[in-house]
């Protein structure tokens, strides 16, 4: 009889949790003991009482070979990796956000921010379909929380780790981490420095039409790429009151990339060799600082970025090009929430300011044989927004979250001291819903309606051609315009484990970039223009199978059908297409988990993006780390793209246009990992020493 009620209780922490319950509160793998027999109850996923699918860090880390923070995506069952980019299955864009704040980082470094990181700082990671207005960003999200750790008395941890990696050239980084936290504050450091190496082919079919004649085109392309990149981070948490905190965080990152290109072109039998020399470094800057009081917070945020590029163009015809170009950003956030209760539920609300500067400068040094101009495009913005939540709680059946927020966007530009034009001037509504509810007992429906607005980065719509070869360009669009998404996602979650979803979007005037073969002239662009509609519905699901203790395995799917049409330059399209996506990761643990091992796979069906038509891609990656007897030591292999499989064959035949090209992406790479954790120091007891008898 006591060891029913112990399994009924372990079922019920596990697959009943209520609203109610804090997400700090996440509960982990448990194991009773009793006379022999072990119940042992586990939580992979819940969701939490901001209706995000909830992932403890440490069960993500368990019995998995995890070599830094980022590794850890690659664990959550609704995140769907192709080549180096994530996606949430069901979503088509999201947000990365750090202990709820969005950071000044694109997502790109975002990434090489969470390489950096020891995957012991991760305390929990969300994945949102609709996030809180008050973490700063609409639709889609996934939020990494990382631990703030306080202690009864000084104490510092930490771990070093270095790592060598092999595809077609050696790359090699490594890192420390530092974490020193007291009963009323905790401090985090931590450094990173890679140094990688990679190649990629391209090759380039075209049949280009202009003024009455068709010219056959073949290129092959050669990049090689090189960088040293250094980052730098810092954070703290230091308490006040009972219910009172200061959070502050530094992010500096200095990337180094190089590039040389050699591309072999032929036009109607003719050949031409170009090689492109780039050299890129880039500076960045982000600063955070927040207060919290009971339920209300203030915060600010600012941002610099700095970016040199030089580029040498030479052909065999005997052009040449010698430019530089500049970019420098700085952008400033203020925000301020508030949690309010109020007829039996609780209104949220807040506002937000952002003001950015942006410079992009480009000036031709020297130049033969090709076209431009030098000059100095200034980009300003700012945007001011307030938003008004109510969330209502159903008791223990779930909750439900409505939010209304208003936002005011100005853009304007000035090229070369001519007075400010205005880019953009727009006034926005973004409603949103989310409801949960638990019809049963390890039931949950979770349903959510959002909408949010992306905008283009600063290089796209500035006037600039960038030359990539003698044949191939990229072009500004200055009359780019951003574009509003509308999602709706319902999931039903059956025991924490198995997700099954119905999702839809539209993105009127959707953005992306594609190549056209110029009416004017022998060359190829890529351009990013904003297409008429875009809309996709689909089914996901994600099924994990615990074959035993030691062996479980996770199968991710999803179908859609997909729609996308309209017009760039003089081409028209109209494309529809049922896509799929596949993804199995298995893991196995042996000796003790002393052995963990790890073999996944994706496959992606064929799809449209735009003018393009995509062909299927696929890779398999797999990954085993020994933990040796040694306390704190750990050794991670990893193979990503072990067959070296991953291509991108992309063609698009629409109209009088016509080519394809295929991109052979340098994935297929080794590396071994070796990372030590230590956790050294701790002020000691202080010894008492009796004076009740000294003195008068």
């Amino acid at each position: 009889m006591n060891i029913f009620f112990l399994t009924v209780g372990v079922a019920v922490a596990s697959f009943g949790q209520t609203p109610s319950e804090k997400s700090g509160n996440s509960l982990v793998d448990t194991t009773f003991q009793l006379k022999g027999i072990t119940v042992q109850g586990r939580l992979p996923m819940r969701v939490n009482e901001n209706g995000a699918l909830h992932y403890s860090g440490q069960q993500l880390m368990a019995d998995r070979p995890i070599r830094h923070a980022l590794d850890m995506l690659d664990e959550i069952p609704t995140l769907q990796k192709s080549g180096t980019a994530y996606t949430i299955v069901g979503a088509t864009s999201f947000s990365i956000l750090v202990n709820g704040k969005k950071s000044g980082m694109n997502q790109e470094q975002l990434l090489s921010y969470l390489s950096s990181l020891s995957p012991n700082r991760v305390a929990s990671i969300d994945v949102y379909y609709n996030t809180p207005r008050r973490f700063g960003v609409r639709g889609a999200s996934v939020n990494i929380t990382l631990t703030k750790e306080h202690s009864n008395s000084l104490k510092l941890n930490g771990d070093v780790n270095a790592s060598l990696s092999q595809a077609t050239y050696t790359g090699a980084n490594g890192g420390l981490n530092l974490a020193l936290s007291s009963p009323k504050w905790s401090a985090n450091m931590g450094y990173a420095g890679t140094y990688d190496k990679s190649a990629t082919h391209m090759n380039l079919n075209a049949l280009h039409p202009l003024a009455g004649h068709t010219y056959d085109v073949a290129q092959t392309d050669h990049h090689t790429f090189k960088s040293l990149d250094n980052s730098l981070y810092a954070d703290a948490d230091i308490t006040l009151g009972e219910h009172t905190s200061i959070s502050l965080s530094y992010v500096l990152q200095h990337d180094h990339p190089k590039s040389n290109a050699t591309a072999a072109t032929t036009i109607n039998a003719a050949p031409i060799l170009s090689d492109t020399h780039t050299k890129s470094p880039s500076w960045l800057h982000n600063l955070e600082a927040s207060l919290s009081h009971h339920d209300f917070e203030i915060g600010a945020s600012a941002t610099f970025y700095n970016e040199k590029e030089h580029q040498d163009l030479t052909d065999s015809q005997q052009s040449s090009l010698d430019c530089s170009y500049k970019q420098q950003v700085s952008k400033l956030s203020l925000f301020v929430d508030h949690k309010i209760s109020l007829m039996g539920g609780h209104i949220n609300y807040g506002i937000r300011g952002n003001i950015a500067t942006t410079t992009n400068h480009k000036e031709f040094l020297s130049s033969q044989g090709f076209t431009g101009e030098s000059f100095k495009f200034e980009q300003k913005e700012q945007t001011g927004s307030a938003y008004v939540g109510y969330r209502h709680s159903l008791g223990k059946k779930g909750f439900i979250n409505l939010s209304l927020e208003s936002e005011y966007f100005h853009s304007s530009y000035s090229k070369d001291g001519v007075p400010a034009t205005t880019l953009w001037q727009e006034w926005q509504l973004y409603p949103s819903l989310t409801l949960v509810y638990r019809p049963r007992t390890a039931r949950v429906i979770q349903l959510t309606f959002n909408s949010e607005k992306r905008y283009p980065t600063y290089w796209t719509t500035a006037a600039n051609r960038t030359y990539i070869n003698t044949y191939c360009v990229n072009d500004g669009n200055t009359s780019l315009k951003p574009y509003v998404k509308y999602s709706l996602n319902l999931n039903y979650i059956i025991q924490s484990k198995y997700v099954f979803g119905v999702f839809a979007e539209s993105s009127p005037h959707r953005f992306t970039q594609s190549m056209t073969l110029s009416d004017k002239e022998l060359c190829a662009i890529y351009k990013y223009f904003n297409m008429r509609h875009d809309y996709r519905y689909g089914l996901m699901a994600v099924l994990p199978i615990d074959w035993t203790q030691q062996f479980q395995s996770r199968l991710t799917t999803m179908v859609f059908d997909m729609h996308q049409s309209g017009q760039l330059d003089a081409t028209s399209f109209s494309k529809r297409k049922v896509a799929s996506m596949l993804r199995l990761n298995n893991n196995l643990s042996l000796f003790q988990k002393k052995l963990l091992l790890e073999l996944s796979c994706w496959y992606q069906f064929p799809a449209i993006q735009g003018c393009y038509d995509i062909q299927e891609m696929y890779s398999v990656s797999a990954g085993i780390t020994w933990i040796p007897p040694v306390e704190g030591l750990s050794l991670t292999f990893h193979g990503e793209d072990i067959f070296d499989t991953y291509r991108t064959k992309t063609k698009c035949h629409i109209g009088q246009t016509s080519y394809a090209f295929t991109n052979h992406v340098d994935m297929q790479a080794f590396s071994l990992t070796v990372r030590y954790t230590f956790n050294g120091y701790k002020t000691h007891k202080q010894k008492s020493v009796d004076t009740s008898r000294f003195g008068k």
